[in-house]
């Protein structure tokens, strides 16, 4: 009886929680039981989406970082084709520009030396040590042969020491076995000039056997005299930069600078015919 009078008091008790909790989870169900569900997954997967999005945003960024490296190489590469088509341009504009102006001055010694027969020729190779030679672009089957004077603009560089159809050789003013007649403008002394193992390396040679007393003096131009049938008269030579005495045999040397430098020189003359040659 005890027992089944105790159930019974409890009875209405448990009915009433069973009911109560049933409720509760009715409302629990149909009110916040998916936003609190929906709230703890996103507390979870918050973390996880920044992340996500972090490493999106990075991966967009080294995309455009290298889509810039790229570009810019490509564009660089670009400009860098432009400025070596530029520095060509500019090296074809100039070496024209040298040529017209070497042409203007040809043709300006040609109208006024009307007394030479003159070949154009290029320098295409030279030798600007000890034996200081050049080579040319035309040869006999141009007119050119031995021992014709070569010429620039500036004066007499040298004369042609052997010749094959479409090239030829020459040694210029500086070579020891040069030897040239000239004269002294100012005092109009007649010497031989020559070339000079102690002067070449200076780029300098001398004009030999000057009479002690001779008024030669620093400055004083040089030019060819016309005699001994190589060598056209009038043509310069060179200036005066120092005198030498030579005690042995009592006579002077006269130090010249060549007025036609061969290292500066890429067009010449030939003078293939002269009316102002003396034997």
């Amino acid at each position: 009886m005890r027992l089944g009078t105790i159930k019974s008091r409890f009875f209405p008790i448990s009915l009433a929680v069973s009911i109560l909790l049933s409720i509760l989870s009715i409302v629990i169900y149909h009110t916040n039981s998916l936003t609190f569900i929906y709230g703890a997954v996103g507390l979870v997967a918050s973390p996880i989406h920044m992340a996500a999005d972090a490493v999106t945003d990075g991966v967009a960024e080294l995309s455009k970082y290298f889509a810039d490296i790229d570009r810019l190489t490509k564009e660089n590469e670009r400009l860098a084709g432009e400025n070596e088509k530029l520095v060509a341009e500019n090296r074809d504009t100039k070496a024209i520009e040298e040529e017209n102006k070497w042409l203007r001055n040809f043709i300006g010694l040609k109208t006024e030396r009307t007394s030479l027969t003159l070949v154009d020729a290029k320098i295409v190779a030279r030798d600007v040590g000890f034996i200081r030679t050049f080579t040319l672009d035309k040869g006999s089957f141009h007119g050119i042969s031995k021992n014709m004077p070569v010429i620039t603009e500036k004066g007499l560089l040298g004369i042609i020491t052997e010749t094959s159809p479409n090239t030829s050789r020459g040694i210029s003013l500086l070579n020891h076995n040069m030897s040239v007649g000239v004269y002294m403008e100012r005092t109009m002394t007649s010497a031989v000039l020559t070339g000079s193992f102690e002067l070449h390396s200076k780029g300098l040679c001398k004009v030999i056997n000057l009479p002690s007393d001779s008024d030669v003096v620093v400055g004083d131009p040089v030019y060819t005299s016309g005699y001994g049938g190589i060598y056209p008269k009038d043509v310069a030579v060179g200036t005066v930069v120092s005198i030498e005495p030579n005690p042995a045999n009592y006579t002077l040397s006269a130090i010249v600078q060549p007025a036609a430098d061969m290292s500066l020189s890429d067009y010449v003359m030939v003078v293939t015919g002269s009316m102002t040659l003396y034997e």
